[in-house]
């Protein structure tokens, strides 16, 4: 199925070609056509409203971070920062070592060597369980949330003024309610889009994408709770697994023993052991969020998602006042005036992360660097021939 092409001329994948790139195996591959995706419909949509920055321009960058992970490159980085100090020798060797590595699929089961990491119980088990959970949150959300963006820009984007009925065409194809399992609040967000189309005044068009973007985010993070919580809790081991563990020390010979009597003592041991697994639980989740959760700007600074997102709002967006708005923004703890602290201290706990990612979207709103392409040239033609680009992508 061939990209679609808006009014501007500007390619973008279709729904059909979303829905192609989802079933995509190689999860490495694949979120790197996602975030190429997220680029072509955000600069889509961006050429026929005035270059305003929609959720898929915010998407690309989140996507690419999430590649580092599903990549395993988050943990490079922490290892490199520990043990390599700036000008080692061994610095760049290691780092070449490794990206070797997972261009050979390291971490892909779909690969031979990927198949023996899966197999092998080993430091990188933690590793390959982020990176599946991450995948899946990184697809979850393309192919729901991409495929009702493309919908919409094919159906809408060659439109010269404001069409009801098309509109609701676009919209009857989702289910209403709230999420996790409805899609009212992405059914809002269209229409914000669309009416911001034709909006002649460029603060209320501002205005109208702040809160479509709050709106798709507050689905988009609801839906992905479940992922979210499966990657920050990738490093506590499971109760049965640390009492084998506890249990092959203790007693090497166990593995001798019969079936039940194993699985009883290792039963036990892990529950003993776990609750300061359970203690540890949010001390490690915020250790993760300080020091691995991090997203890179399209300018080239990174923000840690530990602390305060910096920058102010727009003028246009100090004060806001549209009861649906502020609705949303109390849903997840958040303040329609003034400046709050966003620093997520849980990324696992949804008001926590909600409240940075609003504070991100209204900082931002008006930033068209979100707009710029995330690949160089050379880089999104090997992706698009479905080759992973060496060196950093």
């Amino acid at each position: 199925m061939e990209p679609g092409k808006g009014r501007s001329g500007k390619r973008y994948p279709s729904p059909e070609r979303v829905l192609e790139i989802s079933a995509m195996p190689d999860a490495v591959l694949r979120n790197l056509r996602i975030t190429q995706s997220y680029h072509e419909l955000a600069a889509a949509y961006g050429a026929v409203s005035g270059e305003m920055v929609s959720w898929p321009a915010f998407a690309v960058w989140a996507s690419r971070q999430a590649g580092q992970t599903i990549r395993g490159e988050d943990l490079f980085a922490a290892i490199r920062l520990r043990f390599c100090r700036r000008g080692s020798l061994f610095r760049h060797p290691v780092e070449w070592v490794w990206r070797r590595l997972i261009r050979a699929g390291l971490l892909n089961p779909l690969t031979r060597l990927g198949r023996i990491v899966h197999k092998v119980q080993g430091p990188l088990d933690v590793v390959e369980r982020t990176s599946a959970a991450v995948a899946e949150g990184n697809l979850k959300v393309f192919r729901e949330i991409g495929a009702v963006f493309a919908e919409f820009i094919r159906e809408c984007g060659e439109d010269e003024a404001f069409d009801e009925e098309k509109l609701k065409r676009v919209c009857g194809k989702l289910r209403a309610g709230d999420p996790p399992d409805g899609q009212g609040y992405l059914q809002n967000a269209i229409r914000r889009y669309y009416l911001a189309m034709f909006e002649a005044d460029a603060s209320a068009r501002l205005r109208l994408m702040f809160h479509a973007n709050a709106e798709i985010g507050f689905h988009e993070q609801l839906r992905l709770q479940d992922e979210i919580v499966a990657a920050l809790d990738a490093p506590v081991t499971e109760v049965r697994e640390t009492g084998q563990q506890i249990l092959s020390v203790l007693a090497p010979g166990s593995r001798n023993w019969r079936g039940w009597a194993r699985g009883s003592c290792a039963r036990v041991l892990g529950v003993v052991a776990g609750g300061g697994v359970r203690f540890g639980r949010k001390e490690i989740r915020g250790l993760i969020t300080e020091c691995l959760m991090t997203m890179r700007l399209p300018d080239g600074a990174v923000l840690l998602l530990g602390r305060d997102v910096p920058g102010e709002y727009p003028d246009t967006l100090r004060e806001l006042d549209d009861p649906e708005l502020v609705a949303v923004l109390e849903k997840i703890g958040s303040v329609a005036q003034g400046r709050e602290k966003s620093a997520a201290d849980d990324w696992s706990d949804f008001r926590s992360r909600m409240r940075y990612i609003v504070h991100l979207f209204r900082v931002h709103a008006a930033d068209v660097s979100f707009l710029k392409v995330p690949f160089g040239a050379r880089e999104a033609e090997m992706i698009r021939a479905g080759v992973v680009p060496e060196g950093e992508i």
